[in-house]
């Protein structure tokens, strides 16, 4: 049983394996969520390649009804669509948004310089998990046990 210190809190065991498992299980997500995400571009990529869309800017220009007439131009004058597959499939629209290239359009307008200033005042922001030792690259993190700790005492 762990002794408390009046004024100071106590960090468990219990309450660091949890945040280890809690960040190993975001970042066992992260990279199938990365995984994963490679593959639908891999498929998409395919798929609208098959279409006639050599690269997928020119797919992204476009709105859902600009890109109906496309496909089915595409489908009457460069691809076949597999006996079976019409009517099962539809390509819907995930999200639309305006997303400029910020850095390239204020450099263009106020020159690197400035892009480099802005780039040099900004603060750094660091992110943190819990990992057990043995997996942590040697010199890197904060190791706990060389912390101030609250020693633990059995009653």
């Amino acid at each position: 049983m762990a002794t408390q210190v009046a004024g100071i809190g106590l960090l468990t065991k219990k309450t660091l394996e949890a945040a280890r498992n809690a960040c190993a299980g975001s970042a066992a997500a992260d990279k199938l969520k990365t995984a994963a995400d490679k593959e639908r571009d891999a498929a998409l990529g395919q798929v609208f390649f098959e279409l006639g869309f050599a690269n997928m800017d020119r797919l992204k220009a476009l709105c859902p009804d600009e890109l109906a007439i496309a496909i089915k131009q595409s489908l009457v004058a460069e691809c076949a669509l597999e006996t079976g597959a019409a009517g099962l499939f539809v390509i819907v629209q995930t999200s639309a948004g305006k997303y400029p290239k910020w850095k390239e359009e204020f450099s263009a307008c106020l020159g690197p310089a400035e892009v480099g200033r802005v780039e040099s005042e900004t603060a750094k922001q660091y992110s943190y998990a819990v990992v057990d030792v043995a997996s942590a690259k040697p010199g890197a993190g904060v190791l706990l046990g060389c912390a101030k700790a609250v020693k633990s005492a059995k009653k």
